[in-house]
């Protein structure tokens, strides 16, 4: 053969697999775009789960909402296996509530906490003609988690073997949880959601609502305009987005122009622990890439030791817990300009808030928040007001944790680089807010916890036509 003829042969290959080589390259362009899209659809089916969750949640319960009673029906009675504590429950009025089983019969057997008991062990101390009751449908059995924000799979095991030790039917169980995600279709159990943080938080204010107004609104109006710093942020547990937050205003500077609270590393770590120590002491949520952002600056913020507003100095742990859940009056509000909350939580997997998005509406403050995706809608849900005016807020949609928290990072630092004159002008364009939020908490939402919130998820776990009352 020719050595024409050769090099024609060799052309057409050449051009033959140039022409494959463009289909696959073609190909793996239409995989990328479609790789691209269904991740888009995912994000955007994630978010609409969300918001379809938070909708959900309060409609159940505005249409459980009794319409003629200011609170639950005083024929409620419950059997507590357990201390009333961290539990709805103990905000009910003329119920009867008792640890005897001599009592029955009851509408609620009630086991509260039930992520921190030995159900199995529990469950052989109940007597047998309680759990008849409960097999029979006349005994509601709750398991009161209200103030937990997970739904642990090893809580889910214990629910079904509960069931399979008792014969208490799984699917009548009621959970109560604060996460509006839990009440998937893996979940065996009746969900009903609480928020128990914010009625605790709340449930002072409801004989001193008002007064309490009038006097942090005074406060508010007395104000300094001039030397405030940027914002104050509460940290009190070192969570990954809490002690990232705190590595980053370090590193970028910002650590004297704001008031921050922490409660520091385990001092028994003594003072020549190792950055390495110390990371070891978090929970990274699986972000590598924040334990490794964070790490040279944990040494100096383990120097920085506690720092807690409003606390006395020699309290103990549980006193700075019982504290925390309070209104916090703090001067620190008032000597800066907006907030910056550190959920409980930053997470992909669930949605709930707690107390500490309570605290800059009740003095009087804007506030952007790192904590899970959702949060913003789950606060309007209860009437709050948000703040679109200073914060770029599509932060609330973003389902990926770090990137959410890079986006809220990135508004905190606009903010804080400005004067005080451009400071001074975005806070007058959201004062009606702030004032509405306050006099909203203080004088409104306590009442609508108590009276309709409350009573509507008493009427789901127990209603009323089923006690005859």
């Amino acid at each position: 053969m020719s050595e024409t003829a050769d090099g024609g042969k060799i052309a057409r290959l050449q051009a033959r697999l140039d022409r494959e080589r463009a289909k696959v390259r073609k190909l793996v362009d239409s995989q990328r775009r479609a790789s691209a899209e269904q991740a888009t659809l995912l994000a955007a089916r994630a978010g609409m789960e969300r918001r379809l969750a938070v909708l959900e949640s309060q409609h159940d319960l505005l249409v459980a909402a009794p319409t003629t009673n200011r609170g639950p029906s005083p024929h409620l009675r419950v059997l507590a296996a357990g201390p009333i504590r961290k539990t709805i429950f103990e905000f009910l009025e003329g119920v009867v509530i008792t640890s005897d089983p001599a009592h029955a019969p009851f509408d609620v057997l009630l086991i509260p906490r039930p992520e921190k008991q030995d159900l199995g062990r529990l469950a052989r101390d109940i007597p047998d003609a309680v759990w008849s009751a409960v097999r029979d449908g006349r005994t509601t059995l709750v398991l009161d988690g209200s103030s937990e924000g997970r739904l642990h799979r090893l809580v889910v095991d214990s629910f079904r073997s509960l069931a399979q030790q008792t014969g208490a039917p799984l699917g009548e169980m009621v959970y109560l949880i604060q996460d509006r995600l839990a009440a998937r279709p893996d979940v065996p159990v009746r969900v009903v959601n609480y928020d128990y943080y914010l009625h605790k938080t709340l449930h002072p204010l409801l004989r001193r609502g008002q007064a309490a107004f009038d006097k942090g609104l005074a406060r508010y109006h007395r104000a300094p305009r001039h030397g405030r710093r940027a914002f104050v942020s509460l940290n009190l547990t070192p969570k990954w987005h809490r002690v990232l937050l705190l590595a980053r205003l370090l590193r970028d500077g910002l650590w004297d122009s704001s008031f921050i609270s922490f409660g520091g590393f385990d001092p028994a770590l003594g003072d020549d622990v190792s950055p390495g120590e110390l990371a070891a002491q978090i929970d990274w949520g699986g972000l590598e890439s924040a334990r490794e952002e964070a790490a040279p600056w944990l040494a100096e913020l383990h120097r920085k030791g506690a720092i807690l507003f409003g606390m006395p100095e020699d309290a103990a742990p549980a006193e700075i817990a019982r504290r925390s859940l309070r209104i916090n009056d703090l001067a620190e509000y008032r000597r800066s300009w907006f907030s910056v909350v550190t959920e409980t939580e930053m997470s992909r997997d669930r949605l709930r808030v707690t107390e500490k998005i309570l605290k800059p509406a009740l003095n009087f403050h804007p506030f952007v928040v790192l904590g899970n995706a959702g949060a913003l809608r789950l606060v309007q849900s209860y009437g709050l007001q948000t703040f679109p005016e200073l914060f770029d807020e599509s932060y609330d949609e973003e389902e990926d944790p770090a990137r959410r928290f890079d986006m809220v990072y990135d508004q905190v630092r606009r903010l804080a680089a400005m004067d005080e004159t451009e400071l001074d002008r975005l806070d007058a364009s959201v004062a009606e807010k702030v004032v509405f939020n306050a006099r909203w908490c203080m004088t409104r939402l306590p009442d609508l916890f108590q009276h309709t919130l409350l009573p509507a998820a008493v009427e789901l776990i127990a209603p009323t036509r089923r006690r005859g009352a």
